[in-house]
């Protein structure tokens, strides 16, 4: 490193063709003598280049002897590169428990909020990084810190992170919680589709019930608007009445109808409900439909 630095004139904070300098590569690689002898040489050990500094290196590679090395140099633990990417963020995405604890140690915030709107526990949901969202908890992370009217289980589970979506529930999430959308987390669930993330949510212990404030809406009636009847039976048998009315009186035939979804509008006149039947507006099915121009599907 010496020889190249003195008799070559390579600047210690040079970039290399991928945007890396010498400190960055050690970092993540984990030659820490080399690492050593840069930041002697006055190497800025918090140096950013293209989205990376040596910290982010040494968490990308996953080497832990570099990162303690780095905080011992000085490097900010809660250093946040142009594209919002803290070292906790970096760590909670790469599924790195050890740099997690590692860089709290060193005064980074466990629920600290990224420019893009994130915490370290939101990335690790949204990516089902299991260790992280355990190694998080343990350190004091705030299981439903809502970030853009969302909490980590709300991202969890559009994410279609079934495992990470028991082991949240496990560690305190609220499972009946409204995002910001109006939806819970089992309505977004039935939205996509996911028949696994369905049954983790009711085996945890979901409302399947359960009527929103913001936007009166029920599981079962979110399934209907979206053609999901392959989940129907999955919300039945787990005490949900297909006859649900919420209060403003929608059925999901009503929602179904408005929405032109005729396998939903056929499964759920064979469960029996009334096409005739009215809504606190007064409107029918039939009526919503004709609003909507869906008459096609129910003729």
């Amino acid at each position: 490193v010496r020889c190249l630095v003195m008799n070559h004139f390579t600047f210690t904070d040079n970039p290399n063709r991928d945007g890396l300098t010498p400190l960055m590569i050690g970092a993540k690689y984990g030659i820490c003598e080399a690492m050593a002898e840069l930041v002697r040489l006055k190497a800025k050990v918090s140096f950013e280049e293209r989205g990376h500094t040596a910290l982010h290196a040494a968490i990308e590679g996953k080497q832990l002897k570099a990162i303690e090395f780095l905080i011992q140099s000085k490097a900010s633990p809660s250093i946040e590169l142009s594209n919002g990417i803290t070292p906790m963020i970096l760590a909670a995405k790469m599924n790195f428990p050890e740099a997690l604890a590692a860089l709290v140690a060193a005064g980074a915030g466990v629920d600290d909020v990224s420019q893009r709107g994130e915490t370290p526990l939101i990335v690790a949901a949204k990516h089902g990084t299991i260790k992280a969202i355990t190694k998080l908890v343990k350190l004091g992370a705030e299981v439903d810190k809502e970030v853009n009217g969302k909490t980590a289980f709300n991202v969890a589970t559009c994410a279609q992170q079934a495992e990470g979506v028991r082991l949240l529930h496990s560690l305190g999430a609220e499972i009946n919680r409204e995002s910001s959308d109006g939806f819970t987390s089992l309505m977004s669930a039935c939205r996509l589709g996911d028949a696994q993330l369905v049954k983790a949510l009711l085996e945890c212990g979901a409302d399947a019930s359960f009527e929103t404030k913001t936007n009166p809406s029920t599981a079962f009636i979110e399934c209907a608007r979206h053609g999901k009847t392959d989940l129907f039976e999955l919300l039945l048998t787990h005490g949900v009445s297909a006859h649900q009315e919420t209060k403003s009186g929608m059925t999901a035939l009503h929602a179904a109808t408005s929405a032109g979804q005729m396998q939903s509008i056929k499964a759920l006149i064979e469960l029996g409900l009334d096409i005739e039947l009215e809504n606190a507006e007064g409107k029918t099915p039939l009526t919503m439909a004709a609003e909507a121009g869906q008459m096609a599907a129910i003729m």
